[in-house]
C-alpha cells in the first residue's frame, strides 16, 4: 500500500517528465518524504504518550533474574510485597500547555535521537529534488 502511495507521489513530483532518471529521483524524494512523515508522527506520538503516562518507560521493578529470585524468596518467607513503583504521571502538571512542555522535556533524549532520522530524511528529499531540478535544466 505504501509503495503505491510513494509511486503516486513520485509521479506528481516528476510532473510531465517520464524519463527514467527523473522518475528515480522523484521516487527517492517521495520515499524520503514518507520517511519524514513517519518520523514526525513517531515524535508526536512519543510526546503524547509521555504527556499521558508521565514517562517513556515505567521504571522497572525487577531488573534481573537475581532480583526476581530474591523477591520470590522474600515474598515466600515473609509474605511481603514490594512497594509499587512510583507513578510518573502524578508529577505531570494539569495545565495542558505545561503538561505538553513537561512531556517534551522528559522525552528530549528520545526526541534528539529521532532528530537524526528526521535530518537524514530531509537531506535525502532535498538532495533528490535539487538533482531533479538540475537535470531538467540540462
Amino acid at each position: 500500500m505504501q509503495a503505491k502511495a510513494i509511486e503516486k507521489l513520485a509521479q506528481q513530483i516528476a510532473g510531465a517528465r517520464r524519463d527514467r532518471s527523473a522518475l528515480e529521483l522523484a521516487r527517492a524524494a517521495a520515499s524520503a518524504a514518507f520517511e519524514l512523515a513517519r518520523v514526525r508522527q513517531v515524535k508526536a506520538h512519543l510526546v503524547k504518550g509521555v504527556s499521558v503516562l508521565g514517562s517513556i518507560d515505567l521504571p522497572p521493578f525487577i531488573t534481573s533474574r537475581r532480583d526476581e529470585l530474591r523477591y520470590l524468596k522474600l515474598a515466600l518467607r515473609t509474605n511481603a510485597s514490594p512497594p509499587p513503583p512510583p507513578d510518573p504521571s502524578t508529577t505531570m502538571r494539569s495545565d495542558a500547555a505545561a503538561r505538553v512542555a513537561e512531556a517534551e522535556r522528559r522525552a528530549l533524549p528520545e526526541l534528539a535521537r529521532l532528530d537524526r532520522y528526521e535530518a537524514r530524511a530531509i537531506n535525502r528529499r532535498d538532495r533528490a529534488i535539487r538533482a531533479l531540478i538540475n537535470s531538467s535544466l540540462d
